[in-house]
């Protein structure tokens, strides 16, 4: 069974592997996304329960009253905030506030929130609930710190980006490899950067620049870019040339997978023919990099 389905992938058409990734990926952000709500739902019962400033009866209480409305978030909050198209900075931020005091309404820490300009430009949908889902993340990594007192959430719209900004003054104790892992994936999809810095006893701090627009056109490097390793291999040796047949056995690959690749080469570079593909390439470093 192992061997037939290697045998499978190996000559699956590039369109069936990319979909096939995609779906992967997909299914990996959903369970994300579902640990990260779990995980603040947690949070926030296990602060309640922690604080030194509520008795047994009331912390109970508080905890029912946390996780009740938990539920209820899971239910609905998601997919209405999805289904937004537009929102301005100032009110996304503002109903990222709601479920962050929430969350950490018993929490030991001072929380400080400085919100953006109310006259700021609208935020595109999707940026607005990555900006919120980031920003949770960031903000749940920041508070598993021991000994944190103070933190500062922030956001800004400089120009044609949204900065979420996060510091703390004190502990210094961050897991940024932690964070970086799961913040990668969104940032990689939305073009965000990401920089995390901390350093003990000094503080941590996270910035996370997400651009408004969607990318300008792209260069013949940018085009390269989106294409596979094989293909990348194929496109080499047709720039040198090279037909099917000889760029098969170059290769140790089936003529039938060759075609394949090339197909999906010329789709991915937005072009019609092998002599397109090939100056295309020429015009490029792709052959020093092979």
């Amino acid at each position: 069974m192992a061997t037939s389905i290697r045998q499978q992938v190996a000559q699956a058409s590039p369109d069936y592997l990319a979909e096939s990734r995609a779906a992967s990926s997909e299914r990996a952000r959903t369970i994300t996304e579902m640990v990260a709500a779990h995980e603040t739902s947690l949070v926030a019962i296990l602060s309640t329960l922690r604080s030194s400033g509520l008795d047994d009866a009331r912390a109970r209480l508080a905890a029912t009253d946390t996780a009740s409305a938990a539920l209820i978030a899971l239910r609905s909050m998601q997919k209405s905030d999805q289904e937004l198209s537009q929102e301005t900075a100032h009110a996304a931020f503002a109903t990222l506030r709601k479920d962050l005091r929430q969350m950490l309404r018993h929490h030991e820490a001072h929380i400080e929130f400085v919100a953006p300009p109310k006259d700021g430009r609208p935020l595109p949908g999707e940026i607005a609930y990555a900006a919120r889902a980031m920003t949770r993340a960031t903000v749940l990594a920041f508070i598993a710190q021991p000994d944190l007192t103070r933190l500062r959430i922030a956001w800004s719209c400089p120009g044609a980006s949204l900065v979420v900004d996060v510091r703390e003054r004190e502990s210094g104790k961050l897991d940024v490899s932690a964070l970086q892992r799961q913040l990668e994936g969104r940032a990689q999809t939305l073009g965000a950067a990401v920089t995390l810095d901390a350093v003990p006893g000094w503080g941590s701090h996270a910035t996370i620049g997400l651009p408004l627009e969607p990318p300008a056109n792209r260069s013949d490097e940018t085009r390269l870019a989106a294409l596979n390793r094989r293909e990348r291999e194929v496109l080499h040796l047709v720039a040198q040339g090279r037909r099917n047949k000889a760029i098969a056995a170059e290769l140790g690959i089936k003529e039938s997978t060759v075609k394949f690749h090339v197909a999906g080469l010329l789709r991915k570079l937005d072009v019609t023919s092998r002599g397109e593909a090939a100056a295309l390439a020429a015009g490029t470093n792709l052959g020093a990099s092979q």
